[in-house]
């Protein structure tokens, strides 16, 4: 009896410490290399029954070297080139509460794909860890379309799509890509006009559809979410 009510203590204590969740599971963000920045919101909230407080870090695994990283906290937005979160400044997450990591990279005129590991941990040095998650960034050069409304306008729908999507305002359109969100084409179409594409064959997930013109000039990068 007495090792069943320690075993009880125990397991209401463990349940009562805090825990941090993420969302998306996959976060990805798509740009074009005249953009000042790209950004990547990640909602992190605390679901356990104390308050957390705990320290980031970042670091670019792949990617071109120009590119330049910044990170928004809780507390502020950094400058570029500063990777750790002061040890003098955590961050402090109420129970229930949900605060936004905004994870950014200026491109610097720079095209190309790369990955930035955000890392959560208790401490400082970084040892106690809390979440990790990768954050895949594409970015494309400038597209040599003038008329900047047709790649505003553009999209794809539904989306989330279950078994085909379609293309809006797709009259310049020639080509559409279908990649991964760590960058490998799965399939290629020459495009039509009110096309519809399916997606049965894909696994649920995150992809990237690219929208070419006749002249193969990326239009623009869409995110298309298949469940």
């Amino acid at each position: 009896m007495r090792n069943l009510l320690t075993l009880c203590i125990f397991l209401l204590a463990f349940g009562a410490n805090a825990q941090l969740v993420w969302s998306p599971d996959e976060p990805i963000g798509v740009g074009t290399s005249d953009m000042t920045e790209i950004t990547v919101d990640i909602q992190v909230t605390n679901t356990g029954t104390t308050e957390e407080t705990f320290f980031w870090q970042v670091e670019q695994k792949d990617g071109p070297a120009p590119w330049q990283i910044v990170v928004c906290d809780n507390n502020l937005c950094y400058s570029p080139g500063i990777l750790a979160c002061p040890c003098n400044d955590p961050n402090v997450l109420a129970a229930g509460a949900t605060m936004t990591f905004m994870v950014k990279i200026k491109p610097k005129d720079t095209a190309g794909e790369g990955v930035v590991q955000l890392k959560v941990t208790t401490d400082c040095e970084g040892s106690d860890l809390l979440f990790e998650t990768p954050v895949d960034f594409t970015v494309e050069m400038v597209s040599s379309v003038n008329d900047e409304s047709i790649i505003t306008d553009m999209n794809v729908y539904p989306n989330p799509a279950i078994d085909y999507f379609q293309l809006s305002n797709d009259d310049k359109v020639a080509t559409i890509a279908i990649f991964s969100i760590v960058g490998q084409e799965i399939e290629r179409f020459d495009h039509f006009p009110n096309q519809a594409y399916s997606v049965n064959n894909l696994n649920n997930g995150l992809y990237l559809v690219r929208t070419y013109d006749v002249d193969g000039n990326l239009l623009k990068a869409i995110r298309l979410s298949k469940r």
